[in-house]
């Protein structure tokens, strides 16, 4: 005859445990073979941080939190900081940025999600797309040759061969922006430079002509005029003829 043995009390308490366990560590692993398994490949701006594992961006239940991106986008976080440009109203603290920035869409998807046609390129930057710069007008990549658009100032010289460095912006010149010189007709196209009288009283009311730096550099006292011309003239000044004003002869 069969005996049948019944499981006393303490061992069946002991299978019911290691049941439990085992069902429970089946689950946590399929749980966290869900939350490695990516939706998709990053961008391709973002393509170095796969190798990384999730914890770089993603907090708790997969939420992307704000203050994991602002780590590396310092100068974004420094924006919002100040309230300025288009992050202006963006929390640090929360997980605004998934809003317009979506990942896992592949390598070339464009996650900066930045919508061209009513951006108001005067009010946020300073400088507006009239007149010589229209064609520029929803197609940033025509200035911004980088994938930050924070890489560009207001500034002529950002983009502008610098015409002048080392001669009329030099000494007290050194400060002035193309603008002092160069008035702005309408949007922000420079007309031809104005005089110099523009900013300079002419103390020889034009007997002199209009191209002071014949005379003068903005390297040296404005007033302390230099005479070498005359040695190309038909009165080279020496001896006592140096100290003798211009406004005797001229």
């Amino acid at each position: 005859m069969t005996k049948h043995h019944r499981l006393r009390k303490p061992d069946l308490v002991i299978v019911l445990v290691w049941l439990i366990l085992a069902t429970t560590s089946v689950w946590v692993v399929a749980e966290d073979s869900t939350q490695l398994e990516a939706p998709g490949p990053l961008s391709s701006a973002h393509a170095d941080l796969e190798d990384g594992g999730c914890d770089g961006c993603h907090g708790p239940e997969n939420a992307v939190l704000a203050e994991n991106c602002l780590v590396c986008h310092d100068r974004i976080a420094d924006r919002i900081s100040a309230s300025r440009g288009v992050h202006r109203d963006v929390s640090a603290d929360g997980d605004d940025c998934v809003m317009c920035h979506v990942e896992h869409g592949g390598r070339d998807n464009d996650i900066r999600g930045f919508e061209t046609d009513d951006f108001d390129h005067k009010g946020e930057t300073g400088f507006s797309l009239d007149d010589d710069h229209t064609g520029a007008a929803g197609d940033c990549s025509k200035c911004h040759t980088t994938r930050s658009f924070l890489n560009l100032e207001p500034d002529c010289a950002t983009c502008h061969l610098q015409v002048h460095a080392g001669g009329f912006l030099a000494g007290s010149h050194a400060s002035l922006a193309c603008q002092d010189c160069h008035p702005v007709a309408g949007g922000d196209a420079l007309e031809p430079a104005q005089l110099c009288a523009g900013c300079h009283e002419d103390a020889h009311q034009t007997t002199l002509g209009t191209d002071c730096a014949f005379c003068h550099s903005p390297v040296a006292p404005f007033r302390n005029a230099s005479r070498d011309f005359h040695k190309e003239t038909l009165l080279p000044l020496e001896g006592r003829h140096l100290a003798v004003p211009c406004a005797e002869c001229h």
